[in-house]
């Protein structure tokens, strides 16, 4: 009967560990290497459900199914196209390519991708809403909070967005 040396199994486990991590590297997507390739960051993965609060210190990508509320203050949630959210989330910079259900805070900006779908209230100094992307809820953009009253700062409703028609109201 045939063995393996300790030599062929050293150059099979290396050669499996690498493809296996281009792999995984291509199941991210751009955004995920993206993000990964900026520092600490964490990955939800296509068949993780999360059920609860999520806070932390590090960046988020998200490509499976949350639950809950996810706060990362001063870092950076990614919803990746996979990624279906049922949460409010809250962070310096939030980009949706996936579906939310919830409200979402951005301390900086907020990026709904042509994939992405979101339903609930989002708030942010800046907000981008690429062509394709689906939105409804309302949108506030407080701009500098103390230099303007809540009063003064930027809201609307919005009721759909879709293939050029857009229709809000203040």
């Amino acid at each position: 009967m045939w063995k393996k040396t300790d030599t062929d199994l050293s150059s099979s486990t290396a050669s499996a560990s690498t493809s296996d991590i281009e792999s995984n590297a291509d199941s991210l997507g751009s955004v995920g290497r993206r993000r990964r390739s900026s520092g600490d960051s964490a990955v939800i993965g296509t068949s993780i459900v999360v059920k609860g609060d999520i806070t932390g210190a590090e960046n988020l990508l998200i490509q499976g199914r949350v639950e809950g509320n996810v706060t990362l203050e001063d870092h950076t949630i990614v919803v990746g196209e996979s990624g279906d959210i049922q949460a409010n989330l809250t962070a310096k910079d939030i980009e949706v390519d996936g579906q939310v259900e919830g409200d979402i805070t951005g301390h900086d900006k907020i990026t709904i991708r042509a994939t992405g779908r979101v339903k609930g209230d989002i708030k942010a100094p800046k907000i981008v809403l690429e062509e394709g992307s689906q939105f409804r809820g309302a949108v506030e953009m407080d701009v500098d909070a103390t230099r303007y009253s809540s009063d003064a700062s930027s809201s609307s409703k919005v009721s759909s967005i879709s293939d050029g028609d857009q229709a809000a109201s203040a």
